[in-house]
């Protein structure tokens, strides 16, 4: 038995791991981390730690070779012959992931053709890992690439890994306002364009949209005011440090040093949300979710949650891809969101709202909530600060907060449809998740009036960007071709 094991051990482990780091990294790692490396918003949405982001790595590049490694020693444990069939049977099921993400990659997506040839190409690699000792070889130096993809990796993500020391570091995050000072109250909508708003005379439709008619009434209404970018990791960063954007930015604080938060650290409590962007130094806000914490067991959970759902748009052709909940209208809480949170019970469901802020327009408006709550308890004039996610897609809430089903089979997520009654539906779903928002802004105005504190705060409420109803357009489309301004 003793000889058994550690033949087991020597098969499994020694012999079969450089195989099984070659394809996995081929087949799963490279893939995924050069695709979260070119996207990271992703990290400030979720607002992983670089521990967290660490776990992930070991994650992507070990535990599918510690699986095929280990199964495979226990098959040799029961049948020498067993463990290698084993063997055979995970280097083509990594040969499938690398086939389908290839497909995936060049856009082929009938699933006749893309799983007829991957199954006959990954077939094709275990016969010639079996037979030709010069492709199990080939197939074992691709191990090499593993620490390369980690690197590189490492080198894109470094302003997120290492953000280095900020200049506002010393700014007093127990900071206490002026009492002659007024509150400050900024709400940024996300993607809410002006025309929507409007009623046949180019004001406010009062019907449609009282709360925000009103306020255009009582306030400074900039009407004329534009976006910087129609991309939110651009424009919500203008908007919290007066600079236009440029191409390459991150919304972190590292490359954001100077913004609203650091200039008002020093003469108010800050109380922040920022579901997109981290630009608040963790050690000056008050924030909605615990962004400061080095690991947060609920929020990297909805994390790996997100790069299964991530992954399976990254292997799987267009037809399976539609089962899967979209990932092109956020950064974030794709795994989520059929639900206001994922989770097994409730207690779970609530800590990962509390903790990776899962982006459902209930969710949004309970921020909202939170943090007029907070005004009514405070006691002295502190800073309040929310990027909101609404109206942003999806669009399934009612006026009154109702949550409805999520889109009709027959209305298309991201691209506005060329036939008009697809259109008259995405807009009338539209227009009742923006009456959603005026009834949160006006229950929030109604509570600042009641606690007296309305006429002596300054609140400004804007938006981000907006979108558009174009035929057979991109309801939002950030161009890249230029390098400055997008």
């Amino acid at each position: 038995m003793k000889d058994r094991v550690i033949n087991a051990l020597h098969e499994a482990w020694w012999r079969a791991i450089p195989l099984y780091i070659g394809m996995s990294t081929i087949a799963i790692s490279q893939p995924m981390l050069d695709l979260y490396g070119k996207n990271l918003p992703v990290f400030s949405t979720a607002k992983v730690s670089r521990y967290e982001i660490a776990m992930f790595v070991v994650i992507l590049v070990a535990v599918p070779v510690l699986i095929a490694s280990f199964v495979e020693f226990l098959g040799r444990l029961i049948n020498p012959r067993s463990g290698l069939w084993i063997r055979y049977g995970f280097t083509g099921l990594f040969g499938v992931f690398f086939f389908l993400t290839m497909f995936r990659q060049i856009g082929i997506n009938n699933i006749i053709i893309v799983f007829g040839v991957t199954l006959a190409a990954a077939s094709g690699i275990v016969w010639l890992v079996v037979n030709k000792s010069w492709a199990k070889t080939f197939v074992s130096y691709l191990a090499i690439a593993a620490p390369l993809v980690v690197g590189i990796f490492v080198l894109n993500t470094q302003e997120i890994l290492f953000p280095g020391n900020l200049p506002i570091a010393s700014i007093d995050s127990d900071a206490t306002a002026d009492l002659n000072k007024p509150p400050i109250v900024l709400v940024v909508m996300d993607e809410a364009p002006l025309y929507a708003l409007l009623n046949s005379e180019g004001s406010i439709n009062r019907e449609r949209f009282p709360n925000l008619a009103q306020l255009a009434t009582e306030a400074t209404w900039h009407r004329n005011a534009t976006a910087a970018s129609n991309w939110t990791a651009q424009a919500v960063p203008a908007i919290l440090t007066s600079q236009l954007p440029e191409k390459g930015d991150l919304p972190i604080a590292s490359q954001h040093p100077e913004n609203i938060f650091t200039a008002l650290a020093s003469h108010y409590p800050l109380n922040v949300y920022e579901p997109i962007t981290s630009l608040c130094p963790t050690n000056l806000c008050k924030s909605f979710v615990p962004v400061g914490e080095r690991w947060n067991t609920a929020r990297f959970r909805g994390f790996l949650r997100d790069a299964l759902v991530v992954f399976g748009h990254r292997i799987l052709p267009e037809s399976l891809r539609d089962n899967l909940p979209t990932i092109d209208e956020g950064w974030g809480g794709f795994a989520g969101e059929n639900t206001e949170a994922p989770g097994d019970n409730e207690e779970e469901r609530m800590s990962l709202l509390r903790a990776y802020g899962v982006l459902g327009p209930t969710y949004q408006t309970n921020i909202l909530r939170d943090l007029t709550n907070r005004m009514a308890t405070a006691t002295t004039p502190e800073a309040y600060i929310a990027h909101l996610l609404v109206p942003h897609r999806p669009w399934r809430s009612t006026p009154d907060e109702r949550v409805y089903r999520l889109y009709a089979p027959d209305v298309p997520q991201d691209v506005v449809p060329s036939d008009v009654d697809q259109r008259r539906t995405m807009y009338q779903r539209y227009l009742l998740q923006m009456a959603m928002v005026d009834t949160a802004l006006g229950k929030m105005i109604a509570e600042m009036k009641q606690a007296n504190t309305w006429d002596k705060s300054m609140v400004i409420i804007t938006a981000d960007h907006g979108l558009t109803l174009v035929p057979e357009g991109k309801v939002r489309q950030a161009v890249f071709d230029s390098p400055e301004v997008t």
